[in-house]
């Protein structure tokens, strides 16, 4: 059987959780002025199990002062964001598919 995913989605504080078993199932909110410091401390809370916390991001945005319990992983959207996350997260660079 399929486990699925927990998705959670937001900008300044969690405002959608969900259950995806596919990306056609994820409905994103939020929008501007992420804080992804806040974000992740909150999902960590919500799901204390998980273990892995992957996030999408610009990376202009705060982060958690200390690491979690789970891995961390910073995909990034935007050049200029690169190399902005924690020493103890990792990080991708990702280029958004051209419209």
């Amino acid at each position: 059987s399929q486990a699925g995913v927990h998705v959670v989605s937001g900008d300044t504080h969690i405002g959608k959780c969900q259950q995806a078993f596919s990306a056609s199932q994820v409905e994103l909110v939020g929008g501007g002025g992420t804080d992804m410091g806040r974000i992740m401390t909150e999902s960590y809370e919500k799901y204390p199990e998980s273990d892995v916390i992957m996030v999408v991001t610009d990376g202009y945005t705060p982060w958690p002062s200390k690491p979690l319990g789970p891995k961390c992983l910073a995909l990034v959207t935007d050049e200029g964001g690169r190399n902005c996350t924690p020493e103890w997260m990792r990080e991708l660079f990702i280029r958004p598919e051209e419209e």
